[in-house]
């Protein structure tokens, strides 16, 4: 050892070698020392990148579903037996492959229109929730998820599904309300359960998500912890249905009206497809009206699912403020006086417009519940008086007619065959034009009929992976 030391000094490049390497030991020190920061933030951004391309590059995946994939993968994830003994939806085809749709919903809650009992809509003052969310949401995580992909959105009420009685008689909503937040904890929670899916789809695939379907727990982490089986999404108690849970949603309903050009008498709906600028479903088609079922300043006094559809339709189809709560309305019903075509709806009690309701489905996304209608205006007299003020809102790709006509038949061809639709609009849309052509005299209606896909209802229970 003492010889090795006592060489090492006597070596004159090998001394030189040596003091090189300190140099430049202490330089990258001090190079790192002093550019910490902006090496982080070079990482951090890069990071953040990539977290916003897979979440742009899932989400059309996800929206893409002439693959089918995801729905599948869906379906098996939640597929055995469950309290509530739900089924998951699928329409079958003439000159078409059978589709799937990630929707499932009890016998009960479908096809509404048959049963004629009337609806007593509660408010429920508990919040079943408050231990879930405290055990198992990082909300600060989760913020910071929503503001690196730059989705934005104001913390207003919403509504949280709780019960349904097995006969309809009774359905209670309660508050979306923990730590302060309203919407937000919701879209901190059981809403970025997409952002998970999303993420994942786009890093792996979802052929092998497929194949890993047993060890899904390790790519769905939040899943797991809020929405890991059928039971979790609803289950049934007695004669109730139960959501112990955040569970968001909202009404969407097929607008159709009477109408009359020219002499000629027709029946139109308005469909829209989202815009690709939009965050939430884009580049897809959906009925109109559709949003959260949200109180806009009594959350009891609206608690009724058609406030919410009322509301949309003024804030959707006749250029309404979709913020009331900058306004500071103290009367909840003041878009009545905005819209003299609203208010002639409302005032009228359902003697120039039907609403049928369709069904009450979850999501699989993200747990979601619909609550499915058709909006059915009969009197040519509302089109005559009010069509020149309809229009859509910003939301909408413009290259897409908003109005179609029974009449127009290839377009309704072409809508029922397209893959890309949100899943609870297509069952509306089809369900809608069904209910109409069946029960009602419309121009037409035979060959609608011929054209529509026929509803097949599965027991997840019975589902083979």
């Amino acid at each position: 050892m003492e010889n090795w030391l006592k060489d090492f000094w006597q070596d004159l490049p090998t001394q030189v070698l040596f003091g090189i390497a300190i140099a430049l030991v202490l330089w990258f020190l001090n190079f790192m020392w002093n550019n910490y920061k902006k090496i982080n933030d070079f990482l951090i951004r890069r990071r953040n990148r990539q977290i916003k391309d897979r979440h742009r590059k899932g989400w059309q995946m996800m929206t893409a579903e002439s693959n089918k994939g995801l729905t599948r993968l869906l379906l098996d994830h939640y597929s055995g037996t469950n309290s509530a003994d739900l089924v998951y939806l699928g329409y079958e085809y003439k000159n078409m492959e059978y589709r799937e749709y990630p929707l499932v919903t009890a016998k009960d809650l479908l096809l509404l229109s048959s049963k004629s009992k009337k609806t007593n809509y509660k408010f429920f003052d508990g919040q079943p929730f408050q231990s879930m969310l405290v055990n198992n949401i990082d909300l600060n995580s989760a913020k910071k998820y929503l503001e690196i992909v730059g989705l934005n959105f104001w913390d207003s009420p919403i509504y949280s599904l709780y019960s349904i009685e097995q006969d309809l008689s009774s359905v209670e909503f309660t508050s979306c309300n923990y730590n302060n937040l309203r919407f937000q904890a919701y879209r901190y929670s059981f809403g970025s359960l997409s952002d998970e899916l999303a993420q994942s789809v786009a890093k792996y695939g979802i052929e092998k998500l497929r194949k890993k379907w047993k060890r899904l727990d390790r790519y769905w982490p939040k899943r797991k912890k809020l929405l890991a089986s059928a039971d979790d999404v609803v289950s049934k108690i007695g004669t109730s249905y139960y959501c112990n849970r955040i569970c968001a949603g909202g009404t969407l309903a097929l607008f159709v009206m009477d109408t009359q050009e020219n002499g000629i008498t027709d029946t139109a709906f308005v469909i829209q497809r989202r815009s690709q600028k939009v965050s939430d479903e884009p580049g897809v088609f959906s009925v109109v009206p559709k949003s959260f079922h949200t109180p806009s300043v009594d959350i009891r006094k609206e608690v009724n699912p058609i406030n919410s559809i009322y509301r949309e339709i003024y804030e959707e189809l006749f250029g309404g403020e979709d913020k009331p709560e900058k306004l500071g309305y103290v009367m909840p019903y003041y878009y009545r006086s905005q819209s003299s075509g609203v208010n002639a709806l409302m005032e009228d009690n359902g003697n120039n417009h039907e609403l049928v309701p369709l069904g009450i489905l979850w999501d699989l996304v993200q747990g979601n519940f619909h609550m499915s209608y058709l909006f059915y205006i009969k009197d040519i007299s509302w089109w005559n008086k009010y069509k020149d003020q309809l229009r859509v809102n910003w939301e909408v790709d413009e290259e897409v007619t908003p109005l179609i006509k029974l009449s127009e038949t290839e377009k309704i061809i072409e809508l029922i065959r397209d893959t890309n639709w949100a899943a609870d609009s297509y069952f509306t849309f089809v369900e809608g034009l069904r209910w109409l052509c069946k029960t009602r005299k419309i121009k037409g209606r035979q060959k609608i009929l011929e054209l529509l896909p026929t509803l097949r209802i599965t027991h997840l229970d019975k589902r083979r992976r």
